[in-house]
């Protein structure tokens, strides 16, 4: 059916050569979406949920996260950043970090000491120095009242990656923030910090500490 839409020039429009992605024509998409709020206003709600569901489990967190939060459901759109921000991290998407923390409520980001120190490494990346040290004071106070890393379920460790460990995490960052302000007896001090409460199974965090003393040295 997509196919022959197509071929009719029916405001369907391919979106790769095998066929597999289809989108409406952007103007028919403008004005259905009007009429849906218009004639079905409960029913909006429930499709971006249904479409956030979708994109979670295809692994296009950005898309579902936009929906759930469209859905007005923002503790899921939550979970879906601080299950997904150490890897957007380690694929350098800084800004794509900071534009979905930015668009979560900013009580529930202070509530989650994963999101505040999230907020705190997407801040560095933009050289944002002055909200860096804020925010991880905020990561400390909300962690007394959340579960330790220790309580997380296996898979929930595992999505948050290096992120369940705030304490080292918190410890790195200011190391970071004292090596780009050029505080180097700090920056050194933090990182050796770090070092002896680290696992040997925390290979990132050991790399990151291990880079903050070795750039010191040179």
């Amino acid at each position: 059916m997509l196919e022959a839409l197509e071929r009719a020039n029916f405001f369907v429009v391919s979106l790769d050569e095998e066929g597999r992605w289809y989108r409406c024509h952007h103007l028919f998409s403008d004005a259905l979406r009007p009429l849906l709020r218009r004639t079905q206003p409960d029913r909006v709600p429930e499709l971006h949920r249904r479409a956030a569901g979708w994109f979670e489990r295809h692994g296009f967190v950005e898309d579902a996260i936009g929906h759930a939060l469209a859905a007005e459901d923002a503790e899921w759109a939550t979970q879906l950043v601080e299950q997904n921000a150490a890897a957007a991290k380690m694929r350098s998407e800084g800004a794509t970090l900071l534009r979905w923390l930015e668009a979560l409520p900013e009580e529930l980001v202070r509530s989650r000491p994963r999101l505040s120190v999230a907020y705190a490494i997407a801040a560095l990346f933009e050289g944002r120095l002055d909200y860096v040290e804020p925010l991880l004071r905020g990561a400390e106070r909300a962690l007394g009242s959340t579960l330790e890393a220790s309580s997380l379920y296996p898979e929930e460790r595992e999505a948050m990656g290096w992120l369940a460990d705030i304490p080292s995490c918190v410890a790195i960052l200011r190391g970071d923030l004292a090596r780009m302000r050029g505080e180097a007896p700090h920056a050194i001090a933090l990182s050796r910090q770090a070092l002896d409460h680290l696992s040997e199974g925390s290979s990132y965090l050991r790399f990151k500490a291990m880079w903050n003393l070795v750039s010191h040295r040179r």
